[in-house]
């Protein structure tokens, strides 16, 4: 069986690495980027099954690139999960504008990704 790929953009080094654990002991191939430019080329390039996107980068806002990834044919059906250090009333438009509504506040746990990223997936197909 194929394995999903799964794209996760974070500027924090210790997030890549945990969410990316998580993700490839769940049987996921991972793909990383520290920068939300390069973020919109990797899913481009290689158009994961999922996005796990830091809402707050140094060079773009997550929900700027998941509007961008939204209005690409090549991209838009791609579930879009959104990481936030504070979820708070300011993001939930910021997310729901690009109409994914799936939101999680770091640190998160192994059992809580999961569950989103299953729902995430279950709602794309």
């Amino acid at each position: 069986m194929e394995r999903l790929v799964a794209l996760v953009v974070d500027d924090e080094k210790d997030i890549l690495e945990h969410i990316s654990n998580i993700l490839s002991r769940s049987g996921f191939d991972v793909i990383v980027s520290s920068d939300g430019r390069k973020g919109i080329e990797l899913a481009r390039a290689r158009k994961p099954d999922i996005i796990i996107l830091d809402i707050y980068l140094p060079d773009l806002d997550g929900s700027e690139i998941g509007t961008i990834l939204k209005n690409d044919p090549n991209t838009k059906h791609i579930p879009i999960i959104y990481l936030t250090g504070l979820v708070t009333k300011d993001e939930i438009p910021k997310v729901e504008k690009t109409g994914d509504s799936f939101i999680i506040a770091k640190p998160v746990g192994r059992s809580e990704l999961l569950n989103v990223v299953n729902k995430a997936l279950a709602n794309s197909n």
